[in-house]
């Protein structure tokens, strides 16, 4: 089921072989186009309606569009992808453990995201033990 807005659709499709592409479409037009490609950590995108953007998990298995659409500004890393509707463009909020990321939600005001990962919301992590832990994120 998509999420909308008054100009934009956003949802998820599940591929073959468990492939999951997070798609937009802009109201009123004909074409989708695709945000990431990845797996699972895709359907917990969040679409925030009022500011037209999508966050959604970035690491290793999800991979970026490559279609000139969209174009990561800060470089290559893992963390949370935010990716503007109105002007195409997307930023990396880097995190110091990204592993089995999964996005809660974000305040109202867009500044904090609440986010789980496996392990510690720190770099210090020791791996043996492997929690799933709440953290949160500034934009």
């Amino acid at each position: 089921m998509p999420r909308e807005n008054a100009r934009y659709a956003v949802w998820v499709e599940t591929q073959l072989h468990g492939i999951h592409s997070l798609l937009v479409s802009l109201k009123g037009q004909k074409g989708v186009r695709q945000l990431a490609r990845g797996s699972w950590e895709l359907d917990g995108y969040i679409f925030d309606a009022e500011r037209s953007t999508v966050l959604y998990p970035f690491q290793d298995l999800a991979l970026h569009t490559d279609n000139e659409q969209f174009v990561v500004t800060n470089g290559p890393a893992a963390g949370i992808m935010v990716a503007d509707l109105r002007d195409l463009t997307t930023r990396l909020l880097s995190l110091p453990n990204p592993r089995h990321l999964k996005l809660l939600d974000q305040t109202r005001d867009a500044r904090r995201i609440a986010y789980v990962v496996s392990g510690s919301c720190s770099n210090n992590d020791s791996m043996t033990n492997h929690p799933r832990n709440v953290c949160f994120a500034t934009r």
